[in-house]
């Protein structure tokens, strides 16, 4: 028996095969409780609000015991008497490649859900002699500022080696010429004039300081205010002019918090949500989620209930690590995970980590899938952008399987945590790869040169010749 972080059980594999029954009081469990004599079933990994200690559940999470050479699956353990009316369930969540190519997942039948062959026919469309340009996914990436111009290209080119067929980039005018330098492959376009942005909030914010009179200083901001809605609606307008066309829209890598650039990605993303366009919102775009005007934009129904009379409903996903968690747990969620989870109903959350966690709101509880494939030891700068692209092409890809297959509702939404549970699988699994061959030296270029052959190695029976 092992015991994982914050006081959470961890059984290996080996521990559950040979006690039967478990006598033992673990004392580590905030409150105690003996769970002798109790029926024990089986059933997916769940987070429960308030009730995460009590003796009617016992959550066991997965801890890494790569140092001991062992695989553990993430799985709950939850004992229940006659009255409880739950309905256990028989099937595990894997937790990393391993988990389905080398154990037992791999030997079960097509329909298991948590086969190989199954998990590839919910994640990733086949690809056939009869396709054409643009059917194996269309990414666009909105990001890349005068400063940061690596961010969006490592987007934009982890979605394309990872299996899309076009990536586009839109971003600051000073970013375009260097992006368009870095890969003749993406298609990339400056939506802002970055230095015109800067100017027009520096003088906002002289106007503000000014002591002209007062009829003036109105007059100056009325004016000011009306050249701003101009740039920020000209921005939104080249964005969503490109929506139709696309699968997907990744939001923020290298976007920076320009003000004008966070008021304008607001009514882009509230653009996206009506057209029912797949979001992916990363980095910078978490950011302006955190700001005090835009903590409804994505917990109002209105733009919900406009998207279901479309033929796509809406799907977000957001990618934050523990510093972009902790935000969006402070300002949405008012300092309470449940609470974060409450306010924003059927979006994903892909928190990044040592061992990543996907999980979503289900109406009654958090529902949740980790992923401990190992990845490398150097944390390079680019692997976030490389995972929130990777994450792209499998949205799109959901979104693909899903018109294919006429999926909406509950059965698209497992679908999509899937898809990004192998996107982490997928982006970690590469990172080990390239910190085998690189060492201390591996960047995220190396990554790049890893993360096609990993998905290969993982779907190629998905290619038919």
């Amino acid at each position: 028996m092992l015991f994982g972080r914050s006081g959470v059980l961890a059984f290996s594999l080996q521990t559950l095969r040979t006690n039967s029954s478990l006598t033992k009081c673990p004392r580590i469990l905030r409150n105690s409780f003996c769970i002798k004599n109790r029926q024990l079933h089986w059933t997916k990994l769940r987070i429960e609000p308030k009730c995460r200690y009590s003796p009617q559940y016992t959550g066991i999470v997965q801890k890494s015991l790569s140092p001991l050479g062992k695989q553990q699956r993430a799985i709950s353990l939850y004992s229940r008497s006659n009255s409880d009316d739950r309905t256990p369930m028989s099937d595990l969540y894997p937790t990393s490649f391993s988990d389905v190519i080398d154990q037992a997942y791999s030997r079960n039948t097509h329909s298991h859900p948590f086969s190989l062959p199954h998990i590839l026919s919910r994640t990733i469309p086949p690809l056939t002699p009869n396709l054409h340009k643009g059917s194996s996914g269309r990414v666009s990436i909105l990001g890349g500022s005068a400063k940061y111009t690596g961010a969006p290209y490592y987007a934009a080119m982890s979605a394309l080696r990872v299996g899309a067929d076009l990536a586009y980039v839109q971003c600051a005018v000073e970013a375009s010429i260097p992006i368009k330098c870095y890969s003749p492959e993406l298609m990339v376009e400056g939506v802002y004039d970055g230095a015109v942005f800067d100017e027009s909030v520096a003088k906002g914010a002289l106007n503000e300081d000014s002591d002209i009179g007062e009829e003036q200083d109105h007059g100056n901001r009325e004016a000011s205010q009306s050249r701003d809605r101009a740039l920020i609606q000209s921005m939104v307008t080249c964005v969503t002019d490109l929506m139709d066309r696309m699968h997907v829209l990744v939001i923020g890598p290298g976007l920076g918090r320009c003000p004008m650039v966070m008021t304008a990605v607001a009514d882009i993303v509230i653009e996206a949500k009506k057209r029912g366009l797949p979001l992916v919102l990363d980095a910078d775009a978490l950011y302006m989620l955190c700001l005090e005007e835009n903590h409804n934009i994505l917990c109002s129904d209105d733009t919900f209930e406009a998207a279901t009379t479309n033929s796509h409903q809406p799907v977000i996903i957001l990618t934050p690590n523990v510093v972009e968690y902790k935000r969006l747990v402070d300002s949405i969620g008012g300092g309470s995970e449940e609470e974060l989870h409450k306010n924003l109903p059927r979006i994903v959350i892909v928190k990044k980590g040592c061992v990543d966690e996907i999980r979503y709101w289900s109406g009654a509880r958090v529902e949740s899938m980790l992923c401990s494939e190992e990845g490398g030891l150097k944390r390079s700068g680019g692997i976030g952008d490389i995972l929130a692209g990777t994450i792209g092409t499998f949205t799109a890809w959901n979104r693909i399987l899903s018109e294919s297959h006429n999926n909406e509702g509950d059965d698209r939404i497992d679908n999509l945590v899937l898809a990004c549970w192998m996107a982490c699988c997928v982006t970690k699994r590469a990172t080990k790869v390239a910190f085998e061959k690189r060492k201390r030296s591996m960047t995220a270029p190396d990554i790049l040169e890893e993360i096609g052959r990993v998905v290969d190695g993982v779907a190629a029976s998905t290619i038919s010749y």
